[in-house]
């Protein structure tokens, strides 16, 4: 059974402030129990960070994303706030959706559809990147990593 201790906000481990708008392919951290039973693989150089702002936790890895997906963020910037028609509008342009994960977007944190992870970024392979063979009961480690946009600015 797992304690009530499991379920506290306050986290173990320190969450550095985002610094700079991102693409981000993590998890939110809700409470103990996640930051302890998900597991990135170390060799993507996992990150703990918050958003001041709103004191959302995210565990996941900053995406060096490809060129025809820099201008982003600066139109993020340049068109916020949103709503659901004009975000849309927005990812529309680049082929994404938000489909799924829209009633996420606040004025920090930007979801796109995990189905877009190849395009963002070639590279990422969901069997490498969590920990799921490391001893212990594959469900408690499984998570699904959302794929975002972070916007500070």
């Amino acid at each position: 059974m797992i304690s009530d201790e499991y379920f506290h906000l306050d986290p173990i481990e320190k969450y550095l402030p985002f610094t700079f708008s991102c693409f981000f392919i993590g998890v939110r951290i809700k409470n103990r129990y996640d930051e302890l039973r998900i597991k990135i693989n170390h060799v993507f150089n996992p990150l703990r960070r918050v958003i001041e702002q709103t004191g959302d936790r995210f565990y996941g890895v900053i995406v060096k994303q490809t060129p025809e997906y820099f201008s982003v963020i600066p139109e993020i910037k340049h068109r916020k706030p949103f709503d659901y028609i004009g975000y849309n509008t927005l990812l529309n342009e680049y082929n994404l959706t938000c489909d799924e994960e829209f009633f996420k977007l606040n004025n920090f944190f930007f979801p796109i559809d995990y189905e877009h992870v190849k395009k963002i970024s070639p590279n990422f392979n969901y069997s490498d990147y969590l920990c799921l063979n490391d001893g212990s009961a594959d469900f408690q480690r499984f998570a699904q990593p959302e794929l975002f946009i972070i916007s500070i600015d």
